[in-house]
């Protein structure tokens, strides 16, 4: 899939006002045991490369089942958001993106703003998150902002790392 089919997929899921009640950001919910991450020496998890194209791969299957009419944009952005956490955990970075996302979605979706207004919501967010990036210690630094980095690839913005 091409950086186009994804792009449209995140203005759709974003367009979609879907609702997904995330869980305590404190909470592990991957599955995994996170690695200690020692001051001065932040490195993202191992499995966050593959986390991000788990997630870009999910994209890519449900732009196709949304393409081909079997699912609604809706169905689609919750069995992405609940993936996501599946995949890769909750954190404040992607979990903050996400509501962003699911904010500028429902306000697209009821017609207060536009699709451009909701991308350039996301897209802002995740430029903001860049900036508060480079400020955070390395122990408030996520180890796995997999679904951020994912939109970053797909909105062709720098990687957080």
């Amino acid at each position: 899939m091409n950086k186009k089919i994804i792009s449209v997929l995140v203005v759709s899921l974003g367009l979609s006002g879907c609702v997904l009640t995330l869980p305590d950001s404190s909470v592990n919910t991957s599955g995994s045991t996170p690695a200690p991450v020692v001051s001065g020496s932040y490195q993202l998890a191992d499995s966050h490369w593959s986390d991000v194209a788990k997630i870009k791969s999910e994209a890519e299957r449900l732009a196709l089942q949304i393409g081909s009419g079997s699912i609604t944009k809706v169905e689609a952005a919750r069995q992405l958001g609940t993936y996501r956490v599946q995949v890769a955990g909750s954190n404040v970075v992607d979990d903050d993106v996400y509501r962003t996302y699911l904010n500028a979605a429902v306000d697209s979706s009821s017609g207060k703003i536009s699709n451009a207004q909701s991308k350039s919501l996301v897209k802002s967010s995740l430029t903001g998150w860049q900036k508060r990036w480079e400020n955070m210690s390395d122990s408030q630094k996520p180890r796995n902002p997999a679904f951020t980095n994912f939109l970053n690839e797909t909105m062709g913005l720098p990687y957080l790392k």
